[in-house]
């Protein structure tokens, strides 16, 4: 909870000035033919609470639709960037929705947080290389499956760009 400053100090000025702007800002992003049906709040915090039980989000519907795109996402002829780019945007929402869970024991010593996430970057870099030109990265994605030490997504990426700019400048 956030305590108001005594009347009359500076502190209560600037306190208004943030509610002021945070009230602008969350207008701002709204929609212009809904924001005429947002009421008068005295705070950012009560307008933000209004919004929230006005328009529920379910996430449910989102995730699956992220999750779909990725069945249609490959290079598709073009180079490794845009393609990875497309890639990031998804696994980034993804992970706005899906978030890893935290360990709520005393005294957890099992790091399931950096387990998961492993998991999830491992998936990563299973959609990636899933998604290459097979006539061209066919090669080099089974050479990176087979490593005795899975690779980091990082790696992955460098290997094959590496790979497309060794292809452009043969080719030239």
């Amino acid at each position: 909870m956030v305590v108001l400053p005594k009347e009359g100090t500076t502190k209560l000025e600037d306190s208004w000035t943030v509610q002021s702007l945070l009230i602008l800002w969350i207008l701002n992003t709204i929609e212009p033919s809904l924001r005429s049906t947002i009421s008068y709040a005295k705070n950012a915090k009560d307008l933000w609470n209004d919004i929230k039980k006005r328009f529920p989000v379910v996430n449910g519907l989102r995730i699956h639709q992220l999750k779909s795109e990725f069945t249609g996402c490959n290079q598709g002829g073009t180079t490794i960037v845009p393609y990875y780019e497309k890639l990031k945007i998804l696994w980034d929402e993804l992970a706005n929705y899906e978030q890893i869970p935290l360990c709520t024991c005393t005294g957890c010593t099992c790091d399931i947080a950096t387990k998961l996430e492993k998991w999830r970057e491992e998936g990563k870099v299973h959609q990636f290389l899933i998604g290459l030109d097979d006539s061209i990265y066919g090669t080099m994605r089974s050479s990176l499956l087979t490593c005795d030490l899975f690779p980091s997504l990082n790696r992955v990426y460098s290997t094959i760009i590496q790979e497309e700019r060794v292809r452009t400048i043969t080719k030239a």
